[in-house]
Protein backbone atom coordinates (compact mmCIF):
# COMPACT_ATOMS: atom_id res chain seq x y z
CA UNK A 1 0.00 0.00 0.00
CA UNK A 2 0.90 3.90 -0.66
CA UNK A 3 1.02 5.92 1.81
CA UNK A 4 1.70 9.82 0.82
CA UNK A 5 3.07 12.26 3.56
CA UNK A 6 3.91 15.97 3.13
CA UNK A 7 7.19 17.32 2.70
CA UNK A 8 7.89 20.52 2.63
CA UNK A 9 6.08 21.85 -0.39
CA UNK A 10 5.54 18.20 -1.65
CA UNK A 11 4.66 15.36 -1.08
CA UNK A 12 7.00 11.49 -0.14
CA UNK A 13 5.65 8.13 -0.53
CA UNK A 14 6.17 5.24 1.93
CA UNK A 15 5.08 2.25 0.94
CA UNK A 16 4.12 -0.62 3.31
CA UNK A 17 2.61 -4.45 3.57
CA UNK A 18 -1.11 -4.23 3.91
CA UNK A 19 -0.73 -7.21 6.93
CA UNK A 20 1.82 -4.98 8.92
CA UNK A 21 -0.51 -1.61 8.44
CA UNK A 22 -2.25 -0.88 11.68
CA UNK A 23 -3.90 2.56 11.23
CA UNK A 24 -3.57 5.67 9.51
CA UNK A 25 -4.16 9.06 11.92
CA UNK A 26 -5.47 11.33 9.35
CA UNK A 27 -8.17 13.73 10.11
CA UNK A 28 -11.19 14.24 7.91
CA UNK A 29 -11.51 16.74 5.01
CA UNK A 30 -13.19 20.08 5.42
CA UNK A 31 -15.05 21.97 3.04
CA UNK A 32 -13.11 25.41 3.50
CA UNK A 33 -15.52 28.93 3.73
CA UNK A 34 -16.57 30.06 0.46
CA UNK A 35 -17.12 33.63 0.97
CA UNK A 36 -14.77 34.72 3.78
CA UNK A 37 -16.64 38.64 4.65
CA UNK A 38 -20.33 36.77 4.59
CA UNK A 39 -18.37 33.61 7.51
CA UNK A 40 -16.98 36.46 9.50
CA UNK A 41 -20.16 38.93 9.17
CA UNK A 42 -22.16 36.43 9.99
CA UNK A 43 -20.39 35.48 12.95
CA UNK A 44 -20.39 38.74 14.47
CA UNK A 45 -23.95 38.88 13.88
CA UNK A 46 -24.73 35.35 15.76
CA UNK A 47 -22.21 35.13 18.18
CA UNK A 48 -22.35 32.01 20.52
CA UNK A 49 -24.76 33.29 23.86
CA UNK A 50 -24.22 36.90 23.37
CA UNK A 51 -25.89 39.90 21.66
CA UNK A 52 -24.75 40.53 18.15
CA UNK A 53 -21.45 42.57 18.34
CA UNK A 54 -23.89 45.86 16.40
CA UNK A 55 -25.39 45.99 20.12
CA UNK A 56 -22.84 45.71 22.25
CA UNK A 57 -20.11 47.92 20.64
CA UNK A 58 -20.49 51.53 20.83
CA UNK A 59 -19.68 53.84 17.91
CA UNK A 60 -17.24 56.23 19.53
CA UNK A 61 -15.50 53.41 21.35
CA UNK A 62 -12.03 52.74 21.37
CA UNK A 63 -11.69 49.19 19.78
CA UNK A 64 -8.65 47.39 20.08
CA UNK A 65 -8.36 43.90 18.26
CA UNK A 66 -5.67 41.56 19.44
CA UNK A 67 -4.44 39.27 16.84
CA UNK A 68 -2.76 35.44 16.98
CA UNK A 69 -2.75 34.45 13.91
CA UNK A 70 -0.30 32.85 11.63
CA UNK A 71 1.44 35.44 9.64
CA UNK A 72 0.36 34.24 6.24
CA UNK A 73 -1.70 35.38 3.34
CA UNK A 74 -4.81 33.79 4.34
CA UNK A 75 -4.82 35.47 8.31
CA UNK A 76 -3.69 38.63 6.27
CA UNK A 77 -7.35 37.65 4.11
CA UNK A 78 -9.12 37.14 7.29
CA UNK A 79 -7.89 40.58 9.27
CA UNK A 80 -8.47 42.53 6.34
CA UNK A 81 -12.15 41.49 5.73
CA UNK A 82 -12.32 41.45 9.55
CA UNK A 83 -11.57 45.14 9.51
CA UNK A 84 -14.04 46.12 6.99
CA UNK A 85 -17.01 44.76 9.05
CA UNK A 86 -15.52 46.53 12.36
CA UNK A 87 -15.75 49.99 10.37
CA UNK A 88 -19.04 49.87 9.87
CA UNK A 89 -19.74 49.50 13.72
CA UNK A 90 -16.48 51.84 15.16
CA UNK A 91 -14.80 54.88 13.89
CA UNK A 92 -11.34 54.37 16.30
CA UNK A 93 -9.87 50.82 15.80
CA UNK A 94 -6.23 49.73 16.11
CA UNK A 95 -5.22 45.89 15.40
CA UNK A 96 -2.52 44.33 17.39
CA UNK A 97 -0.72 41.56 15.17
CA UNK A 98 2.66 40.65 15.68
CA UNK A 99 2.95 38.98 12.36
CA UNK A 100 2.28 42.55 10.73
CA UNK A 101 5.55 43.40 10.08
CA UNK A 102 5.32 46.03 7.70
CA UNK A 103 1.81 46.31 6.84
CA UNK A 104 1.29 50.37 8.81
CA UNK A 105 -2.11 51.01 8.14
CA UNK A 106 -4.97 49.49 6.64
CA UNK A 107 -5.65 51.64 3.25
CA UNK A 108 -9.47 52.35 3.52
CA UNK A 109 -9.15 53.69 -0.29
CA UNK A 110 -7.86 50.66 -1.63
CA UNK A 111 -10.82 48.88 -0.28
CA UNK A 112 -13.44 50.96 -2.09
CA UNK A 113 -14.68 51.77 1.14
CA UNK A 114 -14.75 55.07 2.92
CA UNK A 115 -14.12 55.46 6.32
CA UNK A 116 -10.68 56.19 8.75
CA UNK A 117 -7.59 54.73 8.36
CA UNK A 118 -7.13 51.63 10.81
CA UNK A 119 -3.85 51.17 12.58
CA UNK A 120 -1.87 48.19 12.57
CA UNK A 121 0.76 47.55 15.50
CA UNK A 122 3.61 45.15 15.65
CA UNK A 123 5.44 44.12 18.25
CA UNK A 124 8.62 47.07 17.33
CA UNK A 125 6.25 49.46 17.87
CA UNK A 126 3.95 49.44 20.74
CA UNK A 127 4.47 50.65 24.12
CA UNK A 128 3.89 48.71 27.11
CA UNK A 129 2.35 49.16 30.88
CA UNK A 130 2.79 47.30 34.05
CA UNK A 131 -0.07 45.58 35.39
CA UNK A 132 1.18 45.65 38.61
CA UNK A 133 1.45 41.68 38.75
CA UNK A 134 4.21 39.14 38.67
CA UNK A 135 4.60 35.75 37.11
CA UNK A 136 7.80 34.04 38.87
CA UNK A 137 9.67 36.91 39.21
CA UNK A 138 9.02 38.79 36.14
CA UNK A 139 6.99 41.49 35.83
CA UNK A 140 3.85 41.08 33.59
CA UNK A 141 3.47 44.33 31.39
CA UNK A 142 0.84 44.67 28.42
CA UNK A 143 0.42 46.54 25.52
CA UNK A 144 -0.85 50.18 26.20
CA UNK A 145 -3.56 50.39 23.69
CA UNK A 146 -4.92 47.01 24.72
CA UNK A 147 -5.08 48.11 28.49
CA UNK A 148 -6.33 51.74 27.42
CA UNK A 149 -9.56 50.31 24.90
CA UNK A 150 -12.40 50.11 25.93
CA UNK A 151 -13.41 47.15 23.81
CA UNK A 152 -11.03 44.56 23.41
CA UNK A 153 -11.31 41.62 20.54
CA UNK A 154 -9.34 38.74 20.90
CA UNK A 155 -8.69 36.42 17.37
CA UNK A 156 -7.16 32.99 16.80
CA UNK A 157 -6.57 30.28 15.31
CA UNK A 158 -7.69 27.31 17.76
CA UNK A 159 -5.57 23.59 17.21
CA UNK A 160 -3.94 21.55 19.17
CA UNK A 161 -1.19 22.21 20.94
CA UNK A 162 1.44 19.85 23.45
CA UNK A 163 1.81 22.11 25.69
CA UNK A 164 -0.98 24.53 26.24
CA UNK A 165 -3.19 21.86 24.77
CA UNK A 166 -4.89 24.34 22.27
CA UNK A 167 -3.42 26.80 20.19
CA UNK A 168 -5.43 30.18 20.22
CA UNK A 169 -8.06 30.30 22.48
CA UNK A 170 -7.38 32.09 25.74
CA UNK A 171 -3.77 31.95 24.97
CA UNK A 172 -4.11 34.24 22.23
CA UNK A 173 -3.82 37.29 24.82
CA UNK A 174 -0.22 36.54 25.40
CA UNK A 175 -0.24 38.54 22.10
CA UNK A 176 -0.48 41.69 24.15
CA UNK A 177 1.85 41.10 26.31
CA UNK A 178 6.04 42.35 26.39
CA UNK A 179 8.14 39.32 25.37
CA UNK A 180 9.61 38.76 28.77
CA UNK A 181 6.00 37.87 29.90
CA UNK A 182 5.17 35.82 27.36
CA UNK A 183 8.32 33.72 27.68
CA UNK A 184 7.55 33.49 31.76
CA UNK A 185 4.13 31.96 31.11
CA UNK A 186 5.68 29.29 28.05
CA UNK A 187 8.41 28.63 31.32
CA UNK A 188 5.36 28.00 33.68
CA UNK A 189 3.43 25.76 30.92
CA UNK A 190 6.69 23.24 29.92
CA UNK A 191 7.98 23.54 34.06
CA UNK A 192 5.16 20.37 34.92
CA UNK A 193 7.19 18.25 31.71
CA UNK A 194 10.71 18.74 33.41
CA UNK A 195 8.97 17.85 37.05
CA UNK A 196 6.74 14.87 35.83
CA UNK A 197 7.34 14.48 32.29
CA UNK A 198 4.12 15.41 31.11
CA UNK A 199 2.73 18.98 29.90
CA UNK A 200 -0.40 19.58 32.22
CA UNK A 201 -0.33 23.46 31.85
CA UNK A 202 -3.32 24.14 34.16
CA UNK A 203 -1.41 26.50 36.82
CA UNK A 204 0.00 28.64 34.04
CA UNK A 205 -3.98 28.39 32.31
CA UNK A 206 -5.59 29.56 35.66
CA UNK A 207 -3.82 32.56 35.19
CA UNK A 208 -4.71 33.32 31.85
CA UNK A 209 -8.06 32.64 32.75
CA UNK A 210 -8.16 35.12 35.44
CA UNK A 211 -6.19 37.62 33.16
CA UNK A 212 -8.83 37.40 30.60
CA UNK A 213 -11.34 38.34 33.36
CA UNK A 214 -9.24 41.46 35.07
CA UNK A 215 -8.87 42.45 31.63
CA UNK A 216 -12.38 42.65 30.45
CA UNK A 217 -12.07 41.22 26.94
CA UNK A 218 -15.26 41.96 25.14
CA UNK A 219 -15.65 39.43 22.90
CA UNK A 220 -13.33 36.70 20.50
CA UNK A 221 -13.41 35.42 17.03
CA UNK A 222 -11.97 32.02 16.93
CA UNK A 223 -10.62 30.26 13.47
CA UNK A 224 -10.26 26.70 12.88
CA UNK A 225 -8.84 25.98 10.02
CA UNK A 226 -8.80 22.86 7.56
CA UNK A 227 -5.51 20.25 7.06
CA UNK A 228 -4.45 21.66 4.13
CA UNK A 229 -5.29 25.14 5.38
CA UNK A 230 -8.31 26.83 4.66
CA UNK A 231 -11.10 28.38 6.90
CA UNK A 232 -13.13 25.92 7.75
CA UNK A 233 -15.22 27.66 10.74
CA UNK A 234 -15.40 31.04 12.94
CA UNK A 235 -16.78 30.83 16.39
CA UNK A 236 -17.60 34.10 17.83
CA UNK A 237 -18.60 34.92 21.22
CA UNK A 238 -17.59 35.66 24.89
CA UNK A 239 -14.07 33.80 25.87
CA UNK A 240 -15.72 31.44 27.49
CA UNK A 241 -18.47 30.07 24.85
CA UNK A 242 -16.09 30.79 21.56
CA UNK A 243 -13.06 29.02 22.42
CA UNK A 244 -15.34 25.95 24.21
CA UNK A 245 -17.49 25.27 20.81
CA UNK A 246 -13.88 25.91 18.63
CA UNK A 247 -12.43 23.15 20.77
CA UNK A 248 -14.80 21.24 20.73
CA UNK A 249 -15.19 21.05 16.95
CA UNK A 250 -11.05 20.16 17.26
CA UNK A 251 -11.65 17.34 19.00
CA UNK A 252 -14.19 16.31 16.71
CA UNK A 253 -11.36 16.67 13.38
CA UNK A 254 -8.18 16.80 14.55
CA UNK A 255 -8.19 14.14 17.64
CA UNK A 256 -8.19 10.64 16.53
CA UNK A 257 -8.21 6.87 18.90
CA UNK A 258 -6.54 4.23 17.63
CA UNK A 259 -7.40 0.53 19.39
CA UNK A 260 -3.24 -0.58 19.77
CA UNK A 261 -0.16 0.86 20.37
CA UNK A 262 2.51 -0.10 17.22
CA UNK A 263 6.45 -1.05 17.00
CA UNK A 264 6.69 1.65 14.06
CA UNK A 265 5.10 4.85 14.13
CA UNK A 266 5.87 7.16 10.71
CA UNK A 267 5.04 10.68 11.55
CA UNK A 268 4.75 13.76 9.50
CA UNK A 269 5.64 16.59 10.54
CA UNK A 270 2.71 17.80 8.37
CA UNK A 271 4.91 19.99 5.50
CA UNK A 272 5.96 23.22 5.27
CA UNK A 273 5.59 25.56 8.20
CA UNK A 274 4.84 22.96 10.38
CA UNK A 275 8.31 21.17 8.95
CA UNK A 276 10.67 24.14 8.47
CA UNK A 277 12.86 23.56 10.92
CA UNK A 278 13.55 19.94 12.95
CA UNK A 279 12.59 22.17 16.64
CA UNK A 280 9.17 23.05 15.22
CA UNK A 281 8.84 19.42 13.68
CA UNK A 282 9.32 17.68 17.05
CA UNK A 283 5.84 19.16 17.81
CA UNK A 284 4.48 16.31 15.90
CA UNK A 285 6.12 13.87 17.71
CA UNK A 286 5.06 15.00 21.32
CA UNK A 287 1.57 14.79 19.84
CA UNK A 288 1.98 10.76 18.88
CA UNK A 289 4.67 9.78 21.03
CA UNK A 290 1.95 8.02 22.97
CA UNK A 291 1.18 5.46 20.42
CA UNK A 292 4.59 3.76 19.67
CA UNK A 293 5.06 0.60 21.61
CA UNK A 294 8.12 1.06 24.50
CA UNK A 295 11.38 0.03 22.60
CA UNK A 296 9.88 0.95 19.22
CA UNK A 297 10.88 3.40 16.54
CA UNK A 298 9.54 6.77 15.31
CA UNK A 299 10.37 7.57 11.82
CA UNK A 300 9.95 11.75 11.51
CA UNK A 301 9.37 13.08 8.13
CA UNK A 302 10.28 16.77 8.21
CA UNK A 303 12.60 18.28 5.76
CA UNK A 304 14.10 21.02 7.39
CA UNK A 305 14.89 23.26 5.33
CA UNK A 306 15.30 26.06 7.79
CA UNK A 307 18.09 24.07 10.14
CA UNK A 308 17.63 22.88 13.45
CA UNK A 309 15.93 26.40 13.96
CA UNK A 310 16.65 26.78 18.07
CA UNK A 311 20.00 27.85 18.60
CA UNK A 312 19.50 26.91 22.75
CA UNK A 313 18.22 23.91 21.43
CA UNK A 314 21.07 22.71 19.33
CA UNK A 315 23.56 23.79 21.80
CA UNK A 316 22.05 21.65 24.46
CA UNK A 317 21.67 18.63 21.88
CA UNK A 318 25.79 19.25 21.50
CA UNK A 319 26.72 19.49 25.12
CA UNK A 320 25.88 15.45 25.30
CA UNK A 321 23.76 16.08 28.39
CA UNK A 322 21.07 13.80 29.23
CA UNK A 323 17.41 14.26 30.05
CA UNK A 324 18.33 14.67 34.34
CA UNK A 325 20.95 17.20 33.38
CA UNK A 326 18.44 19.15 31.26
CA UNK A 327 16.29 18.77 33.43
CA UNK A 328 17.64 20.02 36.33
CA UNK A 329 19.25 23.15 34.32
CA UNK A 330 15.98 24.13 33.35
CA UNK A 331 14.67 24.77 36.88
CA UNK A 332 17.62 26.71 37.43
CA UNK A 333 17.68 29.01 34.40
CA UNK A 334 14.70 28.82 31.70
CA UNK A 335 15.42 28.72 28.01
CA UNK A 336 13.51 28.48 25.23
CA UNK A 337 14.72 25.36 23.20
CA UNK A 338 16.13 23.48 26.00
CA UNK A 339 11.92 21.67 26.42
CA UNK A 340 12.89 20.44 23.29
CA UNK A 341 16.27 18.84 24.27
CA UNK A 342 14.45 17.71 27.05
CA UNK A 343 11.88 16.07 25.02
CA UNK A 344 14.65 14.88 22.43
CA UNK A 345 17.23 13.22 24.92
CA UNK A 346 14.28 11.41 26.92
CA UNK A 347 12.80 10.05 23.15
CA UNK A 348 15.91 8.72 22.17
CA UNK A 349 16.73 7.11 25.85
CA UNK A 350 13.37 5.07 25.16
CA UNK A 351 12.89 4.60 21.29
CA UNK A 352 15.00 4.32 17.83
CA UNK A 353 14.35 7.98 16.29
CA UNK A 354 14.75 8.20 12.46
CA UNK A 355 15.11 11.49 10.48
CA UNK A 356 14.17 11.20 6.96
CA UNK A 357 15.01 15.45 5.93
CA UNK A 358 17.63 17.66 4.08
CA UNK A 359 19.38 18.23 6.87
CA UNK A 360 23.06 17.17 6.68
CA UNK A 361 24.00 14.05 8.13
CA UNK A 362 26.75 15.70 10.52
CA UNK A 363 24.18 17.41 12.43
CA UNK A 364 21.11 14.65 12.42
CA UNK A 365 23.76 12.25 13.58
CA UNK A 366 26.73 13.89 15.59
CA UNK A 367 24.66 16.94 16.88
CA UNK A 368 20.85 15.61 17.45
CA UNK A 369 22.14 11.51 17.52
CA UNK A 370 19.56 11.05 15.60
CA UNK A 371 19.42 7.75 12.44
CA UNK A 372 19.04 9.32 9.49
CA UNK A 373 17.73 7.59 6.08
CA UNK A 374 17.57 9.25 2.43
CA UNK A 375 13.51 8.14 1.59
CA UNK A 376 10.53 7.12 4.24
CA UNK A 377 11.10 3.47 2.52
CA UNK A 378 15.19 3.33 3.83
CA UNK A 379 14.25 4.33 7.21
CA UNK A 380 11.56 1.83 7.31
CA UNK A 381 13.07 -1.13 6.52
CA UNK A 382 16.29 -0.47 8.66
CA UNK A 383 13.20 -0.10 11.38
CA UNK A 384 12.16 -3.96 10.28
CA UNK A 385 15.23 -5.12 9.75
CA UNK A 386 15.42 -4.37 13.78
CA UNK A 387 12.24 -4.76 15.41
CA UNK A 388 11.31 -7.36 13.27
CA UNK A 389 9.31 -8.03 9.64
CA UNK A 390 6.31 -8.69 11.41
CA UNK A 391 6.31 -5.46 13.21
CA UNK A 392 3.02 -3.34 13.03
CA UNK A 393 2.97 0.41 11.80
CA UNK A 394 0.82 3.18 12.14
CA UNK A 395 1.14 6.35 9.69
CA UNK A 396 0.37 10.14 11.04
CA UNK A 397 1.02 12.46 7.91
CA UNK A 398 -0.11 15.77 9.55
CA UNK A 399 1.59 14.97 12.97
CA UNK A 400 1.68 18.98 13.92
CA UNK A 401 -2.21 19.45 13.92
CA UNK A 402 -3.23 15.63 14.88
CA UNK A 403 -3.33 14.12 18.04
CA UNK A 404 -3.67 10.71 18.53
CA UNK A 405 -4.20 7.81 21.71
CA UNK A 406 -5.14 4.63 22.45
CA UNK A 407 -8.62 3.96 22.99
CA UNK A 408 -9.30 2.81 26.42
CA UNK A 409 -10.50 -0.98 26.43
CA UNK A 410 -14.37 -1.09 27.19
Amino acid sequence: MEIWIPYGDTEVRVGIRSENLMGLAEPRLLEPVVDLRSEISNALSNPQRMKPLAETIGRDDQVVVAVDLPPNQLSSRFIDNLILELRNLAENITVLWRGSEGRGQFNTESSGESGNDVRILSDSNREYVSLNENLGNKELKVSKEFAEASFRILVSQIGLDPVWGYTGGKTALLSVFEEVGRTEFYRAAVRSYVEKTSFQASDAMNRLNSLVSSLRVNFMLNVVTSPVGDVARVFAGDCESSVADGANYVDEVYRLGLDKASEIVIIGAGGRPCDYTLYSSLDSVLMNRGIVKKDGAIILVAECIGGHGNDVFRQMMSGGVDPKQIRSMLKKDFSVGAEKACLLTTLLEELRVYLVSVMPDYYAKNVFRLKTARTVDDALQSALRILGKDSGITVVPRGSITQTSIRPIT
